[in-house]
């Protein structure tokens, strides 16, 4: 998993990459997967509503 991380994390780095990004208007971010995980998490502890409403959106 460590090498995935670290290879995710290189190619965010890679000058091509962000080349292309920026031609597609894209923004690239290295978000740690701590950070991913809370997020994720935040979504889920919504009420049930909120993830009602949600679940027309995105299939979970």
């Amino acid at each position: 998993v460590n090498t995935l991380r670290e290879s995710f994390i290189n190619v965010l780095k890679d000058p091509e990459m962000r080349k292309d990004a920026q031609k597609n208007q894209m923004e690239l971010e290295y978000v740690p997967p701590d950070d991913i995980l809370k997020r994720i998490q935040n979504v889920f502890n919504q009420p049930e509503n909120v993830l009602k409403t949600l679940s027309k959106f995105v299939k979970f």
